[in-house]
């Protein structure tokens, strides 16, 4: 009896084994009829991604420096043409500044009331002043947001920029200054060439500007989004831009000739212009202002200059 178990429990394994070994050759015949089906295909894909990659990568090496960057600053740069700001003329001009027609959805009562102002021709800065162009006048480094020459300097206060000016100013023998808050509006509107954008350089505030919703919670080099009219960047976004003007609560008793507002208000504030990284549609509007103290240092502050 114990003999005809063993038997028994023989053949089962003998039986297992057999269905396993069929199913393996079963298994086999199906791969070998899929591959035989598909291999063309197969090949073909092979083909077409190596032949992609290296187009890539031709295309890469014939273009090392991406061409939507407009500027590549280098150690090997001398100072001089680090600190040589380029900036756009901008004609003179009569604009209603605040809350106008196409702003009036999402004004404050800081940007009221809406007042005409005459502006003198003057140049400003095509693009925020860099963490390249503050070295090379400071020899320091404040940024938070390190390792990207081509990106804003930020985390600066309103004196720290004057001493910035100051030391600029004695390198180039040229009189550069904060923009005045109706001359950063005016630019940013594009002066005489305005369209009425909600933003500076269109009412598309992705194609135009580094804010909370597509910014990664980082600077980015500047002039890296499309310009305004007058062929500035960045005048929405990136950056929050510092203004020489004394902080107010609104416009009532403003200049109407572009100049400064240098009385009243709040002295420990200064004006600050066209949102940042960390900050929505709302503050990246052409006409929106925010106050700022003036000695704090804010990873979302940085400037642009102008000059006469």
């Amino acid at each position: 009896m114990e003999q005809r178990f063993l038997n028994k429990l023989q053949k089962e394994q003998d039986l297992r084994r057999e269905i396993a070994a069929e199913e393996k050759r079963r298994l086999r015949a199906r791969l070998a009829s899929i591959w035989e089906k598909y291999r063309n295909l197969i090949f073909k894909l092979m083909v077409l991604s190596i032949s992609s990659y290296w187009l890539l990568f031709v295309e890469v090496r014939k273009n090392k420096t991406p061409p939507t960057t407009p500027l590549n600053f280098t150690e090997k740069q001398p100072v001089e043409q680090i600190i040589e700001l380029e900036m756009v003329f901008v004609e003179g001009g009569a604009f209603t500044m605040g809350c106008t027609a196409e702003q009036v959805k999402y004004c404050e009562d800081n940007e009221k009331p809406p007042h005409k102002v005459t502006i003198n021709s003057f140049y400003i800065g095509k693009y925020e002043v860099t963490q390249a162009q503050w070295k090379a006048v400071m020899d320091n480094n404040p940024s938070y947001f390190k390792d990207c020459d081509d990106c804003p300097v930020e985390s600066v206060n309103w004196n720290d920029v004057q001493v910035f000016l100051q030391k600029l100013n004695a390198k180039t023998g040229k009189k550069y200054r904060l923009p005045t808050e109706a001359e950063w509006e005016y630019a940013a509107r594009g002066g005489n060439k305005s369209q009425k954008y909600i933003y500076a350089g269109g009412s598309d505030l992705s194609a135009v500007a580094w804010y909370g919703d597509n910014s990664n919670s980082k600077t980015h080099p500047v002039g890296s989004k499309s310009p305004n009219e007058l062929g500035l960047y960045d005048m929405s976004g990136n950056v929050w831009e510092l203004c020489e003007d004394i902080g107010h609560d609104n416009y009532s008793g403003a200049p109407t000739d572009g100049n400064a507002w240098t009385t009243g208000g709040d002295s420990s504030n200064r004006i600050n212009r066209g949102g940042s990284i960390g900050h929505y549609y709302w503050s990246a509007r052409v006409a929106n202002r925010e106050l700022g103290d003036l000695d704090t240092r804010i990873l979302y502050y940085g400037f642009r200059v102008v000059r006469d």
